[in-house]
């Protein structure tokens, strides 16, 4: 990127760096400025130029303070895979009695030593709004690396700019740089120079199109002109371009200027994001535990293979290609800033440039049906098939360093530094039996093993080889007819067999695994679970979807630490046997959708943790009871529970955290008085709805969806009084007659009017002229007028 106002900081770093008084040097900007491409071409250039011997990177949560730094886990382990490869926890029992406490001791003493005498660049990189100045983030480093030790050492610290923090902190609340560092604040692009770089990542054949470059021109001029956000903004055209009504559309959408800028960036943007998997996505963006807790780095090869076991690639026939599919993926989070790349393979989330509350909201608009984003509609948990990064809380060293080759991803093994196979992905593509059976008795130590789309008929060779297995996975393994009931992997923590099998029949093993905390048993046949499964006290995560002949679940009272139960699609199951699930406080994703529940168990105030109760297709249900007590619930989706025509409940307004409201297909006739304050509520082809009423506390409301009501045939005048946040608003197939005043929708950009046979008139047009994108009313045959 070849840009004067990024090669002109990159100058002004250097020459810092070459004064002999100066220790620290602090870049600021904003987010998506390029301060880490602008620090990495410093230390490039600066170990060119002889200053240094070495660089070492920091990544620095702007909540951490100093006390965290100095005995953060993750901050060391991620500075000592930069000199060296980092060591087991056998490893550090050879010196240390108790590795667990003493690993960070370790660290330090391993990292001091490779430091020794060495010309250190240490760049830190601090994001979100931090309270620390520099002097105490050198001093803390100081204490952590034994910097004294270094023949010199200096520091470069890249953190946001304050105007940049003050959208979200206040001024009072930031600690001043340090006057005694020098400061330098990276500026945005000019006109010119992002106008070249968006025509070089867009592309010849997008920019050529007809009305893009016009359109390239006008966005530019509407943007801050940061370099992640103009390759952003280049993907996005490029996925525009290759539609002449997405063109125009979008054209629209820009001719809305001045007031209406920060949405038509987000919708470039949102379309950029929808090139990507949205699970993977929301993985990365997720407030939660995810791969990147802590802000760990990780090789990129592990977390293409943890895309690939959590089912973020989607079903996997071959590793080789389900690979090639990671490695895209990959490169386009890299190239869009939202990953970042290391040193020796590794790398890093940049959650400054991916923002959760905008992907979530992404609607997506297909054969005129509006809809939210099925991923974020499950959660996140709807879309994992093994919760790792919720399941192994930090305790697990990874899928370490692996490779892929010949139809596997394995560990890289090396004898001369006694690296064994610890992790092996394999399919049969490639592979045959004598070769998969040799690996497995060689003298590995196989902690994860993955075995896809494998015609195997028993876990024999499994369980006679692989005692020190933490993770099995046989997905899509349809061969296998059995489980040995002397199967014993007493340190087993996941275990997946999933996908169309054989399998009839669990055994009763459980017992031999007593630290199970995650189980995937999807589309398998079996119609019960063994006694010994119900003992697992450590389970977390629960999926059993797809399981056509389930029915029954016995009690999960020893499962208090259950976090996850999916039971969707298995379409015979019908009761639970606890009444209640106080015995499972920690529950957070509950998932019953296409059972045959005529109930649910009650949700007491104890189930405080719960953010989606997913009910769709229930069509045995016919209430719910307790909704109230679920604070925390986000999404509430009983969307074709075709005979659900209430809840007990009088009121949701206890439910503050509501997000999602989906009621469309059920027989509700009325909506409670105070329906809690939705993003978006969704009431699609309720027969026996007839009327909105005016509710007073929808005023977050962004989506309201009723098409196919043909039985409503009136809106409250007062209705839209408040939504000035809704975008969406169908009424297709609906009986009104008239629309309510539309003057207060100030940022509606879709109108669906479709098929409103009775619909007479519509009115306030004009108010909308700015913000509205879509006009449907088509096969409106009443309709006699329209009124600006």
């Amino acid at each position: 990127m070849e840009l004067s106002t990024v090669k002109e900081g990159i100058t002004k770093v250097l020459n810092l760096l070459r004064a002999h008084h100066v220790e620290t040097v602090v870049l600021v900007g904003e987010p998506g400025i390029g301060k880490t491409w602008t620090a990495r071409e410093v230390s490039y250039q600066a170990i060119d130029e002889g200053l240094f011997d070495i660089t070492l990177w920091a990544y620095l949560n702007g909540k951490c303070d100093t006390a965290q730094l100095s005995e953060c886990k993750s901050l060391l382990e991620s500075i000592a895979h930069q000199l060296y490869p980092l060591p087991t926890l056998e490893e550090c029992e050879v010196e240390y009695d108790n590795a667990e406490t003493e690993i960070g001791s370790y660290l330090k003493k391993k990292i001091s030593e490779n430091l020794a005498e060495k010309r250190l660049l240490l760049i830190v990189e601090i994001y979100g709004p931090s309270n620390m100045v520099e002097e105490e983030i050198v001093s803390a480093f100081r204490n952590v690396l034994q910097l004294n030790k270094q023949s010199s050492y200096k520091v470069l610290i890249t953190r946001i700019s304050r105007d940049a923090l003050l959208g979200s902190t206040r001024a009072s609340e930031l600690e001043p740089l340090s006057v005694e560092d020098s400061v330098i604040e990276l500026k945005p692009l000019s006109v010119q120079e992002a106008s070249r770089l968006l025509r070089e990542k867009a592309g010849a054949d997008a920019y050529n199109v007809p009305g893009i470059k016009a359109l390239a021109e006008n966005i530019i001029i509407k943007t801050k002109r940061l370099p992640v956000t103009i390759t952003m903004i280049a993907k996005a055209l490029r996925y525009y371009s290759a539609s002449e009504s997405a063109v125009r559309m979008l054209k629209r959408a820009l001719e809305g200027a001045p007031e209406n800028q920060s949405y038509s960036i987000k919708k470039l943007l949102h379309s950029a994001y929808g090139m990507l998997p949205n699970s993977i996505l929301m993985d990365l963006c997720w407030h939660g535990s995810h791969y990147f807790r802590d802000f760990r780095s990780v090789y990129f090869n592990e977390l293409i293979a943890y895309w690939m076991v959590e089912g973020f690639l989607g079903r996997v026939n071959s590793i080789e290609q389900a690979y090639q599919d990671g490695h895209h993926v990959l490169m386009e989070l890299i190239d869009c800033g939202v990953v970042k790349k290391l040193d020796e393979g590794y790398v890093f989330i940049d959650t400054e440039n991916l923002n959760l509350d905008e992907f979530r909201c992404h609607i997506k608009q297909e054969e005129n049906c509006i809809y939210l984003d099925e991923c974020y509609r499950g959660g996140l948990y709807g879309t994992n098939s093994l919760g790792l990064a919720t399941v192994f809380h930090g305790k697990w060293e990874g899928f370490g360093k692996i490779t892929q080759t010949n139809g596997m991803m394995k560990t890289i093994c090396s004898s001369k530094q006694g690296h064994k196979l610890s992790t092996l992905l394999i399919d049969e593509i490639n592979i045959c039996w004598e070769v998969l059976v040799k690996l497995l008795t060689s003298e590995q130590e196989l902690q994860v093993l993955g075995l896809f789309n494998w015609k195997l008929k028993s876990l024999s060779a499994i369980q006679s080889n692989c005692a020190n297995l933490q993770v099995l996975l046989l997905r899509s393994c349809a061969s296998v007819e059995n489980i040995n009931q002397t199967l014993n992997l007493e340190k087993l923590v996941v275990l997946e067999i999933s996908g169309p099998s054989s399998l009839k029949e669990i055994p009763d093993v459980f017992g031999n695994m007593p630290n199970l905390q995650s189980i995937n048993f999807s589309e398998l046949l079996n119609d019960k679970l063994p006694s010994s499964f119900y003992k697992l006290s450590e389970l977390v995560w629960l999926i059993l979807r797809g399981c056509p002949c389930f029915k029954e679940m016995e009690s999960l009272a020893n499962m208090k630490k259950l976090i996850m139960l999916d039971l969707s699609r298995s379409i015979s199951f019908k009761t639970f046997k606890d009444l209640t699930f106080e015995k499972n406080p920690e529950l957070q994703m509950l998932n019953l959708s296409e059972t045959l529940i005529s109930s649910v168990p009650i949700m007491f105030k104890k189930i405080r943790n719960l953010t989606h109760l997913l009910l769709s297709g229930c069509r045995h249900l016919r209430m719910l009871c307790k909704v109230t007590s679920l604070t925390r619930l986000q999404v509430l989706d009983l969307s074709g529970a075709s005979i659900f025509h209430k809840f007990n409940d009088k009121s949701l307004a206890s439910n503050t955290s509501l997000d999602i409201l989906d009621l469309s297909g059920t027989e509700v006739d009325r909506l409670p008085p105070n329906i809690s304050n939705p993003r978006h509520l969704y009431l699609k082809k309720c027969l026996k709805l007839t009327k909105l009423p005016f509710i007073e506390g929808l005023v977050r409301l962004e989506v309201l969806d009723v098409s196919g009501t043909f039985s409503l045939v009136e809106i409250e005048e007062e209705f839209f009084a408040h939504l000035k946040q809704l975008q969406i608003l169908n009424l297709s197939e609906t009986g009104i007659r008239k629309l309510p005043s539309l003057l207060n929708l100030s940022g509606l950009r879709k109108l669906l009017l479709s098929r409103c046979l009775s619909l007479e008139e519509v009115a306030d047009l004009n108010s909308l002229k700015n913000t509205l994108e879509v006009l449907d009313l088509s096969g409106c045959s009443a309709l006699n007028r329209v009124q600006e």
